[in-house]
């Protein structure tokens, strides 16, 4: 009996849809599941590092001042504690932190290198200052001047992590953006409370009270 061609062709058709049912299809490389690489935290982390120069720095210069040393004190601990705890999570990996690995990119090794080389003096001066140990003067100094080289190393840093982890999956580039400036207005809150204790502690008031001017402006952009 022969069998018409509408019918053939259905037949064929069905068997052909059956035949691709029972074939799993190969994944393409953008449909592959994305893994999760911390993105988000270590874009904010490395935000945090900014603030936290700043926060060291404006406790340091309190404590040197006299103004409030207790609270001060105890700031300069926690910020301490916080920016190595963070440096450690961003090089090796911390769950805690929400970083499931260790940094491998090049790159950020290399900014992350340079922040430990100017964090490293001033970890050890606040360590000597928050205890009230002998040479705490000479320590809150040591913060001060090598504290716009750490910002200058942290800020390359949050830069580089925004340019690296900013992904569509986890954090895109309008998220990295908002985490960026916010950071960046945490960080000038803390650094316009280090230069108003400068210009109260009169060490050098007309570049301090210019620096201060400069930081306000910065705010309010």
């Amino acid at each position: 009996m022969k069998i018409n061609n509408p019918f053939k062709k259905a037949l064929y058709l069905t068997v052909a849809l059956c035949a691709g049912l029972m074939v799993e299809p190969i994944a393409s490389p953008a449909q592959a599941e994305t893994r999760f690489d911390g993105s988000k935290a270590r874009v904010n982390l490395a935000n945090k590092l900014r603030m936290l120069t700043q926060q060291v720095g404006s406790a340091g210069c309190r404590i040197d001042a006299g103004i409030g040393v207790d609270a001060a004190t105890e700031e300069l601990r926690r910020a301490r504690s916080d920016f190595n705890t963070i440096m450690a999570g961003l090089e090796n990996g911390s769950l805690a932190l929400g970083i499931p690995s260790s940094e491998q990119n090049r790159v950020i090794l290399k900014s992350l290198s340079k922040v430990r080389k100017a964090w490293s003096p001033i970890d050890d001066a606040a360590e000597t200052l928050a205890a009230g140990t002998v040479g705490s003067g000479n320590a809150a100094k040591l913060i001060a001047e090598g504290n716009l080289t750490l910002l200058e190393a942290t800020g390359i840093l949050a830069s580089d992590m925004q340019g690296r982890y900013s992904n569509p999956h986890e954090l895109t580039q309008a998220d990295a953006m908002t985490l960026n400036i916010a950071g960046r207005q945490r960080m000038l809150s803390h650094r316009l409370t280090k230069e108003v204790c400068n210009v109260i502690a009169g060490a050098n008031p007309a570049a301090d009270v210019e620096r201060l001017g400069e930081t306000v402006e910065m705010y309010n952009v």
